[in-house]
């Protein structure tokens, strides 16, 4: 689990250039008269600008709590009732996989990172969610963030799917945030690369070290297919995303 060292973190310690985005959110700026029809298409979402930021964190961990709740039901029932009806539902539809996808059901590489089986998975994304999602949230405010947390899971299934699938040649089933929080991390990284994150609390490291070295590992874990219980092909994907939304951002895109 990763901590920051400072969890009240502040928009006014942020740079310059980060103020102004999120001043330009559809908060601060009135309606204009004259739009073209690109702008009209992207002020569309700006309503997601005004949930409130709690409503936005809570809500991403309680519906990964609720869907952590959904396998456990599934699995007591057919460890009981010996009805693996549920579990194979969870299975088909909160898991991202190529047999998923290219049987239709698409909308898992979008399920599958709000999915976790495991206790200890779960318990890991989202104490890290929970300490470093409050400062980009407070940065980018509900709209930008949703669009950087969910594009990176995204991007992580895909990428995932695309390794497996096409590179490795085999059929991996995946799931977790893992993907959608790392490319959070790797976002606070590239926009506050001194920043100190605690490793379970106790070990101090530089932002950018720590998303650097987890890219470092995963990377050569993917390609030399160790840790296979992990799907660290997706990991990789998710800080890509993390570090290309930064960008795309900074740079006015």
């Amino acid at each position: 689990m990763v901590f920051p060292t400072q969890t009240s973190f502040s928009c006014k310690n942020t740079p310059t250039a980060w103020l102004k985005i999120r001043q330009q959110s559809s908060r601060a700026r009135p309606p204009s008269q004259n739009h073209r029809g690109g702008e009209n298409k992207r002020n569309s979402f700006n309503f997601l600008d005004q949930i409130p930021e709690d409503v936005v964190f809570w809500g991403i961990i309680g519906l990964n709590g609720a869907v952590f709740i959904m396998w456990q039901l599934s699995r007591k029932r057919y460890e009981i009732e010996r009805d693996p009806g549920s579990y194979i539902w969870m299975q088909r539809n909160f898991t991202s996989s190529w047999s998923n996808f290219s049987s239709g059901r698409i909308w898992t590489a979008a399920t599958s990172m709000f999915s976790h089986q495991g206790f200890q998975h779960i318990l890991f994304n989202m104490f890290t969610f929970y300490f470093l999602a409050r400062p980009v949230l407070s940065i980018l405010g509900p709209r930008r963030f949703l669009s950087l947390y969910i594009g990176g899971g995204l991007v992580s299934s895909f990428g995932s799917m695309y390794w497996h699938n096409r590179i490795k040649h085999r059929d991996t089933s995946s799931l977790g945030a893992s993907g959608a929080v790392f490319s959070v991390n790797a976002f606070l990284a590239c926009v506050a690369p001194k920043m100190i994150f605690q490793i379970y609390g106790i070990i101090p490291v530089p932002a950018w070290l720590f998303v650097s070295g987890v890219f470092v590992f995963d990377t050569f874990s993917a390609m030399s297919d160790k840790r296979r219980e992990t799907d660290t092909a997706g990991h990789v994907a998710g800080i890509l995303a993390g570090i290309a939304y930064y960008l795309l951002k900074r740079f006015g895109l």
